[in-house]
């Protein structure tokens, strides 16, 4: 039955998104972006506001001290990435990747390996 449940659901969602939310993403999306950046608007006097200079070193007890923000920072989201590198290589492939996880292309001077982690 829960079988049932999650299959049917993953190909309701996926037609959905195919059929209807892609061929139309921006007005679709439109009203929730709105919403984000009204909410986002409505809390920016909240913000504490302070000038950072960038001089003050870094060290390994400030990582460890915030432990949780730097494990939430994304440095790559592969689906934007890899919707990016599509559209740039229209034209023309540079790079082709056989997998999400592990994108290798050996060129006639050097291997290049680029490793993305989903976080």
């Amino acid at each position: 039955m829960y079988g049932i449940v999650l299959i049917g659901g993953g190909i309701y969602t996926a037609s959905v998104q195919k059929f209807s939310v892609a061929p139309n993403e921006v007005e679709k999306e439109t009203p929730y972006i709105e919403r984000n950046i009204e909410a986002t608007s409505s809390q920016a006097d909240a913000v504490d506001e302070r000038e950072l200079t960038g001089e003050v070193l870094l060290t390994a007890k400030d990582i460890d001290a915030n432990r949780n923000t730097v494990d939430s920072i994304r440095l790559w989201d592969v689906r934007p990435l890899l919707d990016t590198f599509a559209q740039i290589q229209e034209i023309r492939t540079y790079y082709e990747f056989q997998n999400e996880k592990k994108k290798k292309k050996t060129t006639t001077t050097a291997t290049l390996c680029m490793e993305f982690r989903d976080r």
